[in-house]
């Protein structure tokens, strides 16, 4: 009899997280876009997020995968009256909060309410605005009169 109960919770203990799995991936919804275009990137709240004061109660309760060839990533979702750390009072009523690095100093939150117009951009906000500048810089630029070999065409040794 006592072996028939330990069997039983130990049977119990390996299903439940197994259960707690699959009612986990119910809440994830996929996406060709890349991530950056699911709303608009507020920088106030990114910083309160770095910082730990917005962030999600739970690590993708929800989520979003966004798995296209351009911006893959995964974002968690958080409203005000659901899964919200709300220490900065910052989170507005019908609003969305989603989480991209959430609990990282790299954190940015994307915001989705009734006052908000997509702005569709082609990258996400680039911490280095010099990038372009340096990248234009150190292109390989050809040399007119040299051949693959790199010795000048019709040139004799």
């Amino acid at each position: 009899m006592l072996r028939r109960h330990l069997a039983l919770a130990i049977l119990l203990i390996c299903i439940a997280p197994a259960a707690d799995a699959q009612r986990r991936d119910v809440s994830v919804h996929y996406s060709q876009l890349p991530y950056w275009e699911v709303g608009v990137l507020d920088a106030e709240l990114s910083t309160h997020c770095a910082n730990g004061r917005f962030n999600q109660n739970e690590l993708y309760a929800y989520s979003f995968v966004f798995n296209g060839p351009i911006g893959p990533g995964i974002l968690g979702v958080a409203k005000a009256e659901w899964n919200l750390s709300d220490r900065a009072a910052a989170a507005k009523p019908d609003t969305s909060y989603y989480f991209y690095r959430d609990r990282t100093t790299e954190c940015q939150v994307y915001r989705w309410g009734p006052d908000d117009q997509l702005k569709k951009r082609s990258t996400p906000l680039d911490p280095n605005p010099y990038r372009q500048q340096l990248e234009q810089s150190f292109q390989y630029r050809t040399v007119p009169g040299l051949g693959a070999s790199g010795s000048t065409s019709g040139a004799q040794p």
